[in-house]
């Protein structure tokens, strides 16, 4: 790992896990938001579950920061991630540039694969295939934001280009860094990594370190690097106005966050 000279940002991450009903998750995580641009936070990012309460409460992430949009002005409003294998992706691609115009082009695009296998049940389609839908769904959404013809000669309308340059791509593997990379898109890590089964007690910068070089070396020469990671904060001193925040995230800079669930112990490296 090399040390970055990239400037690092500071950006909020919720699932929407309140011990409320789904109509206040959504108020307070509205609320949160409005907070951390206030606070000077550069990003907003929020996360999408099908069906399981527990794992958290927004399926609809593209239509949530649309309302959070008309109550903000200069943070930028993210997906961490929308389950694309499970979205048809052209009304992800028209959802998307709606919602981008609407905000002023302050829209982040965050994409993956995952999802329980039952909720791949749900929506008719087999997990074990989860990759290949999400390939072709991703290449759908990027030549529907070109203009490109789509399946049978029609093109969206509005066409926004300028998206594909902010799409992030989260994963667990190397191999999904090696494809972040080769495709020039962000790369999206999380604090949740599983560890290995032979490193049970491994370090997030030990698993997730391997795939940050996977992909900088993947990426086109004169490609700029930008790369999220999740980080949970749990000193409410840092910031007093806030309280105890769920999550933070330090991102387009930032390689990794020191220590696995340590707030202030960043290490500032890509």
């Amino acid at each position: 790992m090399t040390n970055s000279s990239h400037r690092q940002r500071l950006g909020f991450f919720t699932r929407l896990l309140d011990q409320a009903s789904a109509g206040e998750r959504y108020r307070l995580a509205a609320e949160q938001i409005g907070h951390a641009e206030r606070h000077g936070f550069d990003s907003a990012w929020v996360a999408q579950h099908h069906f399981h309460e527990a794992e958290g409460g927004l399926p609809s992430p593209l239509v949530f920061l649309s309302h959070v949009a008309a109550r903000t002005s200069k943070i930028r409003l993210g997906t961490g991630i929308i389950t694309l294998p499970l979205e048809n992706p052209i009304r992800v691609a028209e959802d998307a540039v709606v919602l981008d115009l609407l905000s002023g082009g302050r829209l982040e695009v965050g994409v993956g694969t995952g999802g329980t296998p039952s909720s791949f049940t749900a929506f008719g389609l087999d997990s074990t295939n989860r990759s290949e839908i999400y390939d072709r769904n991703l290449a759908i959404v990027r030549d529907a934001w070109d203009g490109r013809p789509l399946e049978g000669g029609d093109s969206i309308y509005p066409a926004a280009p300028g998206l594909n340059d902010r799409v992030w791509q989260a994963t667990f593997s190397v191999g999904g860094g090696i494809r972040a990379g080769k495709a020039g898109d962000g790369l999206m890590l999380s604090r949740t990594q599983p560890r290995p089964k032979d490193a049970p007690r491994a370090s997030l910068p030990d698993i997730q370190h391997p795939i940050i070089d996977a992909y900088l070396e993947a990426l086109p020469k004169g490609r700029e690097p930008r790369i999220v990671a999740s980080r949970r904060i749990a000193s409410p001193e840092l910031l007093p106005d806030f309280g105890s925040l769920p999550h933070l995230i330090c991102s387009r800079a930032l390689a990794s966050c020191g220590g696995d669930d340590e707030a202030g112990e960043h290490d500032n490296t890509q």
